[in-house]
């Protein structure tokens, strides 16, 4: 396995669970509750993702749940996100539906986070919704990759050829990954 993939790897689950109580939820009054760590924390959900989905049997039962109960909160706050730009759906309501389609009760409606991230929403239009779109993207990507690469493909060397493209839209890093397209 490439390093750089292993040590990611072994690390994404231990560095989601420990960030994620300090620098996702809005209000927590921490040096760590900041934009940009929140991106961070965001991006190595999504990396668990893709480690988790890639058939990793060290990945343990708690941290699959981990990554999918925060995966399904993402998607119900992006509908919220949706709905409210289109003006069927009032702050409130949107806030519900995130709680109501969080798993296990982890988002509370008296709490701080499900208000502070539906105002963010309004705030940023498709702001929920690019974090799932850009899930669907890079899953195309990966799954194109492969194919092309057939029984050379590695996930490690994928995410290692992805972040070296540098933070530019996905069409470009497909145009850099796969040339022939």
């Amino acid at each position: 396995m490439h390093p750089r993939g292993a040590t990611l790897a072994r690390g994404i689950a231990l560095a989601v669970t420990a960030a994620l109580p300090l620098v996702v939820w809005p209000g927590i009054d921490t040096p760590f509750s900041t934009p940009k760590l929140r991106l961070l924390v965001s991006g190595l959900l999504a990396a668990g993702a893709v480690w988790l989905w890639s058939g990793d049997e060290r990945a343990s039962p708690r941290s699959r749940e981990l990554i999918w109960i925060l995966l399904a909160q993402r998607g119900a706050r992006a509908m919220g996100d949706l709905m409210m730009h289109a003006n069927r759906w009032t702050l409130d309501e949107a806030a519900r539906f995130a709680v109501e389609h969080t798993p296990r009760g982890w988002l509370r409606i008296d709490g701080a986070t499900v208000w502070g991230e539906q105002q963010l929403y309004l705030q940023q239009p498709a702001y929920g919704t690019s974090y799932l779109v850009g899930k669907v993207q890079i899953d195309e990507l990966m799954g194109e990759v492969a194919a092309a690469r057939g029984a050379t493909f590695s996930l490690p060397a994928f995410m290692d050829d992805f972040q070296a493209a540098g933070m530019v839209p996905v069409a470009l890093i497909r145009r850099e990954m796969l040339p022939a397209n």
